[in-house]
């Protein structure tokens, strides 16, 4: 086993909370898009504030914007924080089924908070909806852990590339009856029809739903990158600015590549295009490494709040979640009590998140 010095210690600490950021920068956006877009809607109309608003609003369809960056963002965290996760349970001899067991576990909880919050703002059990953001993490951790305990980073980067391309092949060849093939219209893609086919319950649209059941094979692809980041930042000798640096602008260079490449396949958020999975991957690694810069500067003031949402994002994505069932007029009491709730939580060090990452 190699040696644990204070100097690895101190970087090990600096780059976990380089993925607390990540998860809080999700966080921050969900909150900013359910809290200020109402608010931004009663001023003026004026340039600046469509710019905002368009950036805290979900793609009309084809596109990218800061709020689908959201869900890959948690999928990556998520991805990363697995790979400390099980690192140190592995220092600490546990066996390949316990940590099965635990992976299972907190995947199965996670997919039942995100069932009561869809529960609580359903009218009937008919009109339930069975899949959301909870559940298609929970899905996409469920799967990417069993790739960790099981199956080394190679085959981890082989299986992301796969199900990307794989993805992007079948929507170019399989034909959808009534539409053809290579059909990214809103209810003519293999996305939409294999929801309509197979997906139980209410569609969060009348005819698909955004996190259906074919679209989820690239959010798995986006969780395994995210170990790949996790890997990268556990075992890199590199000082961190020169990582966050080279991430940051490995990053960019993937945000652009993913953009660039939607002339010949539309980036697409809720269909989960390959293009779209090249570039929000492209923007995590930018946060990521943004986030080591500023950390690396001694910007505190940005950092500390970001790391403090991230550690304790579960409780925020359950109060953001449940706020359109529990009235708009307490909307901004929620989110204070859930913002300082959590800020107090990371201060006395209890954590409540996936997987708790933090060195110790």
């Amino acid at each position: 086993m190699p040696e644990v010095t204070d100097d690895n210690a101190s970087l090990e600490v600096q780059r976990v909370d380089a993925i607390d950021a990540l998860r809080g920068s999700a966080v921050l956006v969900w909150g900013l898009a359910v809290a200020l877009t109402p608010v931004l809607y009663s001023l003026p109309e004026s340039g600046w504030r469509l710019a905002v608003v368009d950036q805290l609003s979900p793609s009309i369809w084809h596109g990218m914007t800061v709020y689908d960056f959201m869900l890959p963002a948690f999928l990556a965290a998520a991805g990363a924080g697995l790979v400390f996760d099980l690192e140190r349970r592995r220092l600490k001899e546990a066996s390949d089924a316990a940590l099965v067991k635990r992976i299972v576990i907190r995947a199965a909880a996670l997919f039942v908070i995100g069932l009561i919050c869809e529960w609580l703002r359903a009218t009937s059990l008919a009109e339930m909806r069975w899949t959301g953001v909870f559940q298609r993490i929970a899905v996409c951790y469920l799967i990417a852990g069993l790739f960790g305990v099981f199956s080394g980073w190679r085959t981890h980067a082989v299986v992301a590339a796969v199900i990307l391309l794989e993805y992007g092949l079948i929507f170019e060849l399989v034909d959808v009856p009534g539409y053809g093939v290579g059909d990214f219209s809103v209810e003519g893609n293999l996305a939409a029809y294999t929801d309509r086919l197979w997906m139980p319950g209410r569609l969060y649209f009348s005819t698909w739903d955004p996190q259906g059941l074919f679209s989820t094979l690239p959010a798995i692809a986006v969780t395994i990158f995210g170990m790949l980041l996790g890997r990268y930042l556990l075992h890199s000798r590199n000082s961190e600015r020169e990582e966050s640096l080279a991430l940051m602008l490995i990053g960019l260079v993937a945000l652009n590549a993913g953009l660039y490449a939607g002339e010949w396949m539309p980036v697409n958020a809720y269909m989960n295009t390959p293009t779209f999975a090249v570039a929000a991957c492209g923007a995590t690694l930018s946060v990521v490494g943004l986030v080591g810069l500023l950390a690396k500067w001694g910007v505190t003031f940005v950092v500390t709040p970001l790391c403090a949402m991230g550690r304790n994002a579960l409780l925020l994505m359950i109060c953001l979640a449940l706020i359109p069932a529990l009235g708009g007029n307490n909307m901004w009491l929620i989110l204070i009590a859930a913002v300082l709730a959590a800020m107090w939580l990371a201060q006395r060090r209890w954590f409540l998140t996936l997987s708790r990452v933090v060195p110790g």
